[in-house]
Order: C-alpha cells, then structure tokens, then sequence
C-alpha cells in the first residue's frame, strides 16, 4: 500500500460519511432505529470481548496477517459508526501503515477502530484459531451465534429502512 493511495482512502472514507450522514439523517435521529444501532453496538462489544479474552494472544503473536488486505466499510458499517455520535475515525499511524505494507486502520497494538471494525473484520475467523488447542469448540458456537443475532438485526434494521424511508445499507 502506498501512502497517497492510503491517503486518498480516508479522504474518500471522509467524504462518503458526510454524505451518509446527510442522507441518512431521518433514521440516525429515528428512536427505533436507534435501538437497532444500540442492539448492534451490543453484539459487536460481546464478539470484540470473546475474541479479546480467547483469540487475543494469537492475535498479538500473528500481528494481523488478516489485515493485509483491502478493508470494505459497507453503508451498514458506517451507519453505524454515525449513530454512536461518530463522524470522524482515528486518524492512521501512517509511518506503521506504510512500514508494515497493511490495512490503514491497523497500528502496532492492533485495530484502531476497536468495536467500530468493520463487519468483514469482526466475524473473521481465521485458520489459526482452529489449528491451536487452547480454544474451545464452544467459543467458535458462542461467536457464531452472535454473529447470526447480528446479522438478524442488521436485516431487521435493513428491511425497516427499505420499508419507511425506500434506502438500502447494502
């Protein structure tokens, strides 16, 4: 990755959540719509704590093979982030960005988003948790669960969005 490339990124980033939180306005200020950003929220914090407490060394040992890739923030991931009070995200650490060839929101203690990574983030899982024995089977049937209750609810949010005011998170 190349510094102007990451750069143009976050202008980009920057200028699409301006528009979404014009655009977008009505359901960030919708009390129901709230709820299901709060359900959300909730969810994304659960799956953030199991990974931290179980997958965390692992993590920290591996140094984000996963995040060498490009990062799709989808509409559902910027909503989101808008209706927590949010319009601007950290600003990268560049000098580690560009050093270690990796995803813009990455720095030398991990994520930068935090709860706020993206959704393709959030649920990954990667090959490594599987091949070593200290994580249980029963951890993999907790995060996917979670992760099924939370696309539930993004649906639910989608389908009601659609429904009242005819826009799409996708």
């Amino acid at each position: 990755m190349d510094y102007d490339k990451n750069k143009e990124i976050i202008a980009n980033l920057f200028q699409r959540m301006r528009a979404l939180s014009i655009g977008f306005a009505a359901i960030l200020k919708n009390e129901k719509m709230q709820r299901f950003f709060q359900e959300q929220m909730e969810l994304r914090k659960k799956i953030s704590e199991i990974f931290s407490n179980y997958c965390g060394g692992i993590c920290r040992q591996c140094k984000g093979d996963c995040c060498h890739s490009y990062v799709w923030l989808h509409k559902k991931d910027l909503l989101l982030f808008l209706s927590q009070g949010g319009l601007n995200f950290p600003e990268p650490d560049w000098n580690f960005v560009n050093s270690e060839h990796c995803c813009i929101f990455l720095n030398a203690s991990g994520c930068i988003l935090k709860e706020f990574r993206p959704w393709q983030c959030l649920k990954y899982v990667c090959n490594k948790f599987y091949t070593t024995e200290k994580i249980d089977a029963k951890v993999f049937e907790e995060i996917a669960g979670l992760v099924y209750q939370y696309e539930f609810i993004t649906n639910k949010l989608a389908g009601e969005m659609q429904q009242k005011w005819h826009l799409t998170i996708e």
